[in-house]
Protein backbone atom coordinates (compact mmCIF):
# COMPACT_ATOMS: atom_id res chain seq x y z
CA UNK A 1 0.00 0.00 0.00
CA UNK A 2 1.19 3.57 -0.80
CA UNK A 3 1.46 6.10 1.86
CA UNK A 4 1.46 9.78 1.83
CA UNK A 5 4.38 10.80 4.42
CA UNK A 6 3.94 14.27 6.51
CA UNK A 7 6.67 15.01 8.71
CA UNK A 8 6.80 17.86 11.29
CA UNK A 9 10.57 18.71 13.35
CA UNK A 10 11.16 21.06 15.69
CA UNK A 11 14.00 22.10 17.37
CA UNK A 12 12.90 22.15 20.93
CA UNK A 13 13.64 20.35 23.81
CA UNK A 14 13.33 16.74 22.35
CA UNK A 15 11.19 13.83 24.23
CA UNK A 16 13.26 11.41 26.30
CA UNK A 17 13.01 7.78 25.10
CA UNK A 18 11.31 6.76 28.37
CA UNK A 19 8.66 9.20 28.01
CA UNK A 20 8.19 8.25 24.35
CA UNK A 21 6.12 5.33 25.27
CA UNK A 22 3.08 7.95 26.52
CA UNK A 23 3.07 11.13 24.44
CA UNK A 24 0.28 9.33 22.31
CA UNK A 25 -2.24 8.64 25.58
CA UNK A 26 -5.05 10.99 26.55
CA UNK A 27 -4.37 13.30 29.18
CA UNK A 28 -0.60 12.91 29.17
CA UNK A 29 0.71 16.00 30.38
CA UNK A 30 3.32 14.73 33.20
CA UNK A 31 6.54 13.77 30.86
CA UNK A 32 5.83 17.28 29.24
CA UNK A 33 5.58 19.06 32.54
CA UNK A 34 9.26 17.74 33.70
CA UNK A 35 10.57 18.73 30.48
CA UNK A 36 9.04 22.31 30.57
CA UNK A 37 11.78 25.25 30.25
CA UNK A 38 9.19 27.42 32.93
CA UNK A 39 7.70 24.48 34.92
CA UNK A 40 4.42 25.25 33.02
CA UNK A 41 2.54 23.15 30.09
CA UNK A 42 -0.16 24.59 28.52
CA UNK A 43 -3.41 22.14 26.90
CA UNK A 44 -5.10 19.60 28.49
CA UNK A 45 -2.74 16.73 27.04
CA UNK A 46 -5.29 15.26 23.91
CA UNK A 47 -3.26 16.76 20.81
CA UNK A 48 -0.99 13.79 19.78
CA UNK A 49 -3.79 11.61 21.16
CA UNK A 50 -6.08 13.06 18.99
CA UNK A 51 -3.50 12.57 15.93
CA UNK A 52 -2.96 9.18 17.09
CA UNK A 53 -6.75 8.57 16.41
CA UNK A 54 -7.27 9.98 13.50
CA UNK A 55 -4.43 8.43 11.82
CA UNK A 56 -6.02 5.15 13.30
CA UNK A 57 -9.39 5.73 11.91
CA UNK A 58 -7.64 5.99 8.11
CA UNK A 59 -5.66 3.01 8.64
CA UNK A 60 -2.36 5.31 8.73
CA UNK A 61 -0.08 5.28 11.67
CA UNK A 62 2.17 8.35 13.51
CA UNK A 63 5.83 7.93 14.45
CA UNK A 64 8.25 9.75 16.84
CA UNK A 65 11.98 10.26 16.83
CA UNK A 66 13.73 12.78 19.10
CA UNK A 67 16.43 13.27 21.33
CA UNK A 68 16.20 15.32 24.16
CA UNK A 69 17.65 18.92 24.29
CA UNK A 70 17.90 18.49 20.31
CA UNK A 71 14.51 17.71 18.57
CA UNK A 72 11.19 16.11 18.13
CA UNK A 73 10.50 14.85 14.64
CA UNK A 74 6.64 13.03 13.99
CA UNK A 75 6.32 11.52 10.90
CA UNK A 76 2.64 10.69 9.74
CA UNK A 77 2.47 7.72 7.20
CA UNK A 78 -1.44 8.38 5.98
CA UNK A 79 -2.56 5.97 3.11
CA UNK A 80 -3.44 6.05 -0.57
CA UNK A 81 -6.91 4.98 -0.95
CA UNK A 82 -7.93 3.87 -4.47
Amino acid sequence: MSHTLIKVHDNGIGISEKARQYIFEKFERASAFKRSRLGKVAGFGLGLNYVYQVMDAHDGSVTVNSVEKEFSEFTLYVPLKA
